[in-house]
């Protein structure tokens, strides 16, 4: 048995206001987990920071990319369960959400997962 790859899906949508249905720019789309714990004992240390995902952000329509993770295994090939990401935007309640390996309806030609989240809702919060 040889190193295998696991890889966490690479997960695409669009972010819309919930009320308007408009698309919302700049929303930051992040891992969730690690980094948002407020117990200190939970927080990141070291080299835990540097392998976060950095943030990705939605264009103008809204749309984002938030692309997969590969991690070397040693004795088995591993796969992926789910995925938890954070949406996060001004003036919007944070959503977290899971994707799951059900939801991976296809995979890239080197055998990424690949999962449409369609639609996400952000809720205003109130004026």
């Amino acid at each position: 048995m040889g190193p295998g790859t696991h890889a966490t899906p690479l997960v695409s949508g669009r972010v819309l206001a919930a009320d308007t249905r408009q698309p919302l720019a700049g929303v930051k789309v992040l891992r969730a987990g690690a980094g948002q714990a407020t117990d200190t004992i939970d927080q990141p240390k070291g080299a835990q920071l540097l392998q976060q995902a950095r943030p990705v952000m939605t264009n103008t329509n809204g749309d984002f990319v938030f692309p997969s993770d590969s991690y070397i295994t040693l004795f088995r090939r591993a796969t992926w369960c789910s995925l938890r990401l954070s949406f996060q935007a001004a003036h919007f309640a944070t959503l977290q959400t899971n994707f799951t390996t059900a939801q991976a309806t296809n995979s890239l030609p080197d055998g990424t997962p690949v999962v449409d989240a369609g639609e996400i809702l952000l809720k205003p919060f109130p004026k």
